[in-house]
């Protein structure tokens, strides 16, 4: 014993004396006999300073060395090593950065193993990850290889340590996983530490979870985002979770709707609308626009149950008092023009606030009346627009070079109709009006698009020669290339 305590009070750096001091503690803990502290510390250090941590595995019980020692024994070395900590606080730290940079991951989990700690766990999962941060994106092995060990040392923490975890170690686990990489083993192995950690959590890291939300969504994984979602709505933590991150939230709407989850879209506007939940205008955009746009591949029915779906949102946001975005507004009468229904898309430009109408929702209004192949809708419209620009109010929403496309699709509604002459004199009188008021609905002969339905008009009432001029005068001025579908 003597000998002992002089070779682990006077050790040097070289290695074979620090490992016979290694050697010798490990015979006098199995002879049930505890080195003092200060020994100990030294033999610490030294093989801290050495770079060997393998030969403190009788001070940690690292490779089956306590086999065969005295329960007794073993309840003495675990107080003799919180005597290290609290004596030297950095010591323990010092071992675990030492098997961290040797790559022993093994040995640092029975290192912290031994200290029970989830501080020790959280400083491990730290070095750990940051001795990766070297790996290339393109490693596909090697970074595979050390996700796999930031779970390993998840689940040796979950089933070591038996106090709560912080919520810095759930957004170290969640960050390092999809630090470099987003694809779906990554995600997948992200939402299962998440899953894991959670129950044991004191407070969960939302910029972590919508770190992971993002990064499933976009992994084409916008269910497990959902399902993400549920999870801190079920733990009372959405209120605080939509606040911090509504364009996130706008982010999976749109997925969901383009998914056509109709059931996980409905709930998630049900929650933000009767809850009041303050979302992002992004979110209800978002919703709406996704449920109005046609996926490819689907049919007219689907697209009416969708615009049905988008229609009954901005129903409930009314119910709610929940501000209508004017472009969700646009949206969905657009997709009822697009039908082919002008009551519904009446319906919701009458419920446009006064400051948004402009001549974007004039067209789409109108629109729905070309698209039903009803003239006199369009003549209306038009006319309820005209009378709308010469308001004194509405002067400051007038720009003075109002584009002309309500004047050619109210054209264009009459020459699908066969009235090209009512065609051509409505194009006339708008042409006199504007020259008189420049807040008038414009039209001039230098559109393109006007000129081409003259040319239509003019064809279908036989005067080629006309229209044939007006053709060559349309591909001069504006350097149209000719095509076979344009001759």
């Amino acid at each position: 014993q003597i000998h002992a305590a002089w070779m682990l009070r006077k050790p040097t750096d070289q290695f074979q004396d620090v490992q016979m001091a290694g050697i010798v503690v490990g015979a006098l803990l199995a002879r049930g006999i505890i080195p003092d502290v200060a020994a100990v510390a030294t033999l610490v250090s030294s093989a801290v300073r050495c770079g060997r941590a393998d030969v403190l595995a009788p001070v940690y019980g690292m490779a089956g060395q306590m086999h065969g020692v005295a329960a007794s024994t073993l309840v003495e070395l675990a107080v003799l090593r919180n005597q290290l900590g609290v004596r030297y606080p950095r010591m323990h730290y010092d071992v675990l950065g030492t098997l961290v940079r040797s790559n022993d991951l093994q040995g640092a989990l029975e290192v912290a193993r031994a200290m029970r700690s989830q501080q020790m766990y959280h400083v491990l999962l730290k070095m750990w990850a940051a001795q990766g941060t070297h790996m290339s994106k393109t490693n596909t092995h090697g970074y595979t290889r050390r996700v796999q060990d930031i779970v390993q040392i998840i689940d040796d923490a979950l089933n070591t340590v038996g106090e709560r975890f912080l919520h810095s170690t759930h957004h170290l686990a969640i960050t390092t996983i999809l630090g470099a990489k987003h694809d779906s083993s990554c995600v997948r192995a992200a939402i299962s530490v998440h899953q894991k950690l959670a129950p044991r959590l004191i407070s969960p890291s939302l910029p972590a979870i919508n770190q992971l939300m993002r990064a499933a969504i976009g992994a084409n994984m916008g269910s497990s985002a959902f399902s993400l979602y549920r999870d801190i709505e079920a733990r009372g933590e959405h209120d605080s979770a939509w606040h911090t991150s509504g364009t996130l939230m706008a982010t999976l709407g749109e997925f969901l709707a383009q998914h056509e989850d109709m059931r996980s879209l409905v709930h998630l506007s049900t929650v933000v609308t009767r809850r009041h939940i303050t979302a992002a205008p992004q979110f209800y955009t978002a919703v709406v626009c996704g449920l109005c746009t046609q996926p490819l591949h689907s049919d007219h029915h689907d697209l009416i149950r969708r615009v049905y779906g988008a229609d009954a949102i901005l129903r409930s946001m009314r119910k709610a008092r929940v501000p209508r975005p004017t472009k969700a507004l646009h949206a969905v009468m657009y997709a009822w023009a697009v039908l082919g229904r002008p009551l519904r898309a009446q319906h919701c430009f009458a419920h446009l606030p006064i400051g948004d109408l402009t001549e974007v929702a004039w067209g789409i209004l109108m629109y729905a009346f070309v698209r039903q192949r009803n003239a006199r809708g369009v003549l209306a419209v038009l006319a309820q627009a005209r009378s709308w620009l010469q308001d004194t109010d509405n002067e400051p929403a007038v720009t003075p070079n109002v584009s002309s496309y309500l004047v050619n699709m109210s054209m264009q509604a009459l020459v699908d109709r066969g009235d090209g002459r009512h065609a051509m004199i409505l194009l006339d009188e708008c042409l006199e009006r504007f020259a008189e008021s420049p807040t008038e609905l414009s039209a001039t002969h230098s559109d393109p698009i006007t000129l081409t339905l003259v040319v239509r008009t003019l064809l279908a009432s036989h005067r080629v020669t006309q229209a044939v001029h007006v053709y060559d005068d349309t591909i001069e001025q504006f350097g149209v290339h000719e095509t076979p579908s344009l001759l």
